[in-house]
């Protein structure tokens, strides 16, 4: 009897050093995160490094995204850390994660414009025509910041189918284009620092 529970103890070691193995051998093959870093149109953002740090701030890997945006870092190791997409010209983002296994991870980004602070303005100027190149006056041009709908400009074009405002906000713009008999026009843009940007647009009459 003694000798049967002792084969019993024996064989129950053996079971949990196993599965202690197996857990080891699961965490040594690491985790891969993968995902795309893109601006807040959903384009892609080359050049943009994204970077893992441990929770102590400790940087464990770096890469840079490929020409579509997309990254990918593998073997990793650690179940919880910071993940941070960066370029210059745009805010910082970070993320933190915990794996719960050795799975895919897909983590995207989405990056804002930053501000520049004591930045000269910027001239944001175009003419309007109809299908045909000809200049349409009196078209109303409403400039409107994509994520902060406090920051809208307005202008109308002149007789030479002109205008032009200037603004100090960075960011990603949508133009939008009003005249009565013609159908709404619309256009995006992204405002870096250039000291100017020419918007120009065809409008269509309603038939």
């Amino acid at each position: 009897m003694f000798e049967i529970k002792k084969l019993s103890i024996v064989m129950v070691i053996i079971g949990l050093s196993l599965i202690v193995l197996n857990t080891h051998e699961s965490n040594a093959q690491g985790a891969k995160v993968k995902g795309r870093v893109v601006n807040l149109f959903g384009d892609a953002l080359i050049g943009a490094k994204v970077t893992i740090l441990a929770e102590d701030g400790q940087e464990i890997r770096e890469t840079e995204v490929n020409e579509k945006g997309e990254y990918q870092i593998d073997e990793i190791r650690t179940r919880r850390f910071l993940i941070t997409a960066s370029l210059s010209g745009f805010r910082l983002e970070k993320k933190h994660i915990c794996l719960t296994s050795d799975k895919v991870a897909v983590v995207d980004f989405g990056l804002e414009i930053g501000q520049l602070f004591n930045s000269p303005p910027t001239e944001v100027k175009g003419t309007v025509f109809d299908l045909h190149e000809k200049p349409l006056n009196d078209v109303t041009v409403v400039f409107t910041n994509a994520f902060n709908s406090r920051i809208t400009l307005t202008v109308v074009t002149n007789e030479a189918g002109k205008y032009s405002l200037e603004t100090t906000n960075e960011g990603q713009y949508i133009i939008t284009f009003y005249k009565t008999g013609f159908l709404l026009g619309a256009k995006r843009v992204l405002l870096d620092g250039k000291k100017s940007v020419s918007i120009n647009i065809n409008l269509q009459k309603r038939r």
